[in-house]
């Protein structure tokens, strides 16, 4: 029953929410298009790759930590202006748990942290930057920014365990319950 709701809330929260989150990100996502894609002509991106898997473990960690605290930093606004718009207070009086409530705004929050999978994928970490991102992008679209710098050292660990994939996973996991407790 409590799964039914949280499915319905998904919806509406999808509905009201993610207007609001593509018009906040749109500005920034197509000058990153444009780049890439003047980048394309420049640069042989499996070079790149392997020029990148070739340094040390903990080199690509604390590059892929500032990587998602840059990346939180531009995307917190528009996530704000997405899950805490005043429009939507109705959402927070719904029948649900704090976390099955933070879970129906994960379309959202996932939405937000998608080009990170290409960004993870030449630094041969395609799932663990983006699962590392989720908590400190939450944060910071809670106005928590001490838990936000939290949430770069645990995405820090969670990338220089990255080789060891389910452990990595596990780390970013973790850190996306508890950035869905900070939003709830």
């Amino acid at each position: 029953m409590a799964a039914d709701r949280a499915g319905v809330a998904a919806r509406w929260v999808a509905r009201a929410s993610l207007p609001r989150l593509t018009r906040g990100l749109a500005p920034g996502w197509v000058l990153l298009l444009l780049a890439v894609v003047q980048a394309d002509a420049l640069v042989d991106w499996s070079l790149l790759r392997a020029e990148i898997a070739a340094r040390p473990g903990w080199l690509r960690a604390l590059a892929g930590a500032a990587l998602v605290g840059l990346w939180a930093q531009s995307t917190a606004p528009a996530v704000r202006g997405a899950i805490r718009a005043p429009e939507d207070r109705w959402r927070w009086r719904l029948p649900l748990s704090t976390h099955q409530l933070a879970l129906a705004l994960a379309p959202v929050w996932l939405l937000a942290v998608a080009p990170l999978v290409w960004f993870g994928h030449l630094m041969a970490l395609p799932l663990a930057l983006p699962a590392a991102a989720v908590h400190p992008l939450l944060a910071l679209a809670s106005d928590r920014r001490g838990e936000a710098v939290l949430g770069v050292a645990l995405a820090a660990l969670a990338l220089a365990l990255g080789d060891l994939v389910p452990l990595g996973l596990l780390i970013g996991a973790l850190g996306a319950w508890r950035g869905a407790g900070l939003v709830a």
